[in-house]
């Protein structure tokens, strides 16, 4: 490596949706973002780009960080690797690991990095290459879709019926549904308070609609309220931690029930899970407690992998995406903000990088197929669907009008 700072460069990964890539010359390397919100992995490479050490938590990633700061000449950077300085107590025999990994440039690098890490947590691609989500085109209903938040003249369960008949009309090969957030109560804070349908989006359930389409569901959730009905506190069977604004379950039995009556009673097949850094952000407990953040994304993965579902994780920080090296199941990550038509949402190439490292498959969002969507809540025209849908090919779904979906894009 070379000796001079000015021939070295550093870049990592930071923010939610661990979207944001930060990279400088290494005597800028003090501003490197670190803390509960990014910086971990860090990568050091030469001017050259000839080679690469890539630095990282090797163990207990949602309680790591990366602190970088300047020597005693106030112009030598120093960089470590550590715990967050919000953990309030560490347990007798708690351990902490750092890797450093090199390859010949920043892509090999990070490629050797993962393969390390994905061998020694025993995760392979099986379960991402095997998602039927991942291989084949589902119909999208998340914010920047037309019927987010807005049914039309109808209630969603005729609309989503609607699309089906038009797909079915059309031949587009929709194999699964994805509901976003607009389905299940909310309570307090507008956290979740009980994750079932509201009569007035499915009125026949959500199962009504998955029989009659033979879709099977892809299904959103966020953080837990404080009134949720499945906490001890609020009359439910469930341990959760609840906090002024926010809850957070704290038992396995809870997300074996949850995901295992999903599955049986309305054909849940992927479990979304969303708000990950606000869920951070926003329970203390998961910033003071050294081992909870770890057991919490253990519990959902073990309880899935149990059912036969996977799991897509949405708005992460880094620390959740290396959390899925010990989680098998998380096939997917969301990279991009949400999708609006013409926006530059669909450049996720820099994180796609990290992600893919992982063993995990980069997520884009939804987007329109077809320029004009005047039907929509949102009739912004897309300039550029064929960018989107190469972009999207690997793991996302069109969340078109139900009579406005691009055949010849979807299929091409």
């Amino acid at each position: 490596m070379a000796r001079s700072s000015g021939e070295r460069g550093v870049l990592t990964w930071f923010g939610g949706m661990a979207g944001s890539l930060y990279v400088s010359d290494w005597s800028n390397a003090d501003k490197l973002p670190g803390g509960g919100h990014g910086g971990i992995p860090a990568v050091v490479f030469d001017k050259a780009m000839k080679n690469a050490v890539v630095m990282s938590p090797a163990s207990q990633f949602m309680a790591a960080a990366q602190s970088v700061w300047k020597g005693m000449d106030n112009k030598t950077n120093n960089i470590g690797f550590g715990l967050l300085g919000s953990v309030t107590e560490i347990p007798d025999n708690f351990g902490y690991e750092t890797i450093f990994s090199y390859g010949v440039g920043v892509n090999a690098a990070m490629d050797s990095w993962g393969i390390w890490m994905r061998h020694r947590y025993g995760k392979d691609r099986s379960f991402r290459n095997s998602d039927f989500s991942i291989n084949y085109v589902g119909y999208w209903t998340d914010n920047g879709a037309c019927y987010h938040y807005d049914p039309g003249e109808k209630n969603y369960e005729d609309t989503m019926l609607q699309v089906y008949e038009a797909a079915v009309e059309k031949n587009i090969p929709f194999r699964y549904l994805q509901l976003d957030l607009w389905w299940y109560f909310k309570g307090r804070h507008s956290g979740v308070k009980n994750w079932t349908a509201m009569p007035d989006v499915f009125p026949h359930g959500i199962e009504y609609v998955s029989n009659q389409t033979s879709w099977p569901i892809f299904a959103h959730n966020r953080w837990w309220s404080t009134e949720t009905d499945y906490a001890k506190q609020n009359g439910g069977k469930f341990e959760f931690i609840v906090e002024s604004d926010i809850a957070l379950p704290v038992s396995e039995d809870f997300w074996d029930w949850l995901l295992s009556t999903s599955k049986r009673d309305w054909n849940l097949f992927v479990y979304e899970q969303d708000w990950l850094s606000t869920a951070f952000d926003r329970l203390k407990a998961l910033r003071e407690n050294v081992t909870l953040g770890r057991t919490w994304l253990l519990q959902m993965g073990l309880a899935a992998q149990r059912y036969g579902l996977t799991i897509q994780y949405c708005m992460p920080y880094t620390r959740h995406l290396l959390q899925s090296f010990e989680v098998p199941v998380v096939t997917q990550s969301r990279l991009s903000g949400d999708y609006h038509a013409g926006s530059g949402q669909w450049s996720i190439g820099d994180s796609s990088v990290f992600v893919d490292a992982l063993g995990v498959a980069p997520f884009k969002d939804t987007f329109y197929t077809a320029p004009n969507q005047k039907a929509c809540a949102d009739k912004t025209s897309e300039p550029y669907p064929r960018l989107e849908a190469v972009v999207a090919t690997y793991s996302t779904g069109p969340g078109d009008h139900y009579n406005m979906t691009d055949l010849v894009i979807i299929t091409t």
